[in-house]
């Protein structure tokens, strides 16, 4: 059996092995929420202000600390990457695939951008929660051929304040993150290593493995 892999899927690995293996193994997933749409929209809107900057080749004001960074021109392979079907990689039958909403250059390297979306100004250490995420993009670019540089960034964006006018202003907030290849590699591995075995134990800390057994011993009852 061949497994597509994803950011948000190694995710749900780090968060309960047994929840990722039910998902994969036998189709059976964590019950669905609704998926606020306003995300989604600010995303798509992120992208077109990013792609109006990128035309005159300037940097968002956003970035505007990054000195000597340039937003990655190549419009083909960034609508591949960020609205297609993303960027891949085979190992073996299985892969691995990302989508990333923006890429820089800087000394001839690629530099990954996410756009996160909160309701207030992050944390100080809010930013640490993505480095997997970012460093599994690079590890995909990496594995494409392309030099990553080891350290990506994440863009904030947060409601600050409504005008006088009823305009709706967001503040946003640059993060450094270390991108670390060899983490992601290791993980990616486990992951697969994961799915390669029996069913693993139930998560101590996960509420959907909770809530199963619970279910599972008042059925028992019944």
């Amino acid at each position: 059996m061949a497994y597509y892999l994803s950011p948000s899927t190694i995710n749900l690995f780090k968060e309960c092995e047994r929840c990722f293996w039910l998902k994969f193994r036998k189709g059976i997933s964590r019950p669905d929420t609704i998926f606020p749409s306003l995300p989604s929209g600010i995303d798509r809107v992120l992208k077109t202000h990013f792609d109006k900057f990128r035309k005159n080749e300037e940097l968002p004001p956003e970035l505007e600390s990054l000195k000597g960074f340039r937003l990655f021109n190549k419009m083909d392979y960034l609508r591949k990457w960020r609205d297609g079907y993303g960027i891949s990689y085979k190992l073996g039958e299985n892969s691995v695939r990302g989508k990333i909403d923006e890429l820089l250059t800087h000394d001839g390297q690629l530099v990954m951008i996410d756009f996160k979306t909160k309701g207030s100004a992050p944390h100080e250490n809010s930013h640490t929660y993505y480095l997997d995420q970012l460093s599994i993009y690079g590890w995909l670019f990496e594995k494409n051929g392309f030099f990553v540089k080891k350290k990506g960034y994440l863009v904030f964006y947060y409601p600050d304040i409504v005008k006088e006018t009823g305009e709706f202003k967001f503040g946003s907030e640059l993060k450094e993150i270390q991108i670390d290849t060899k983490r992601a590699d290791r993980l990616i591995n486990s992951a697969l290593k994961a799915l390669e075995g029996d069913l693993p134990n139930p998560s101590p800390k996960c509420s959907f493995c909770e809530w199963r057994e619970r279910v599972n011993h008042q059925l028992k009852d019944t």
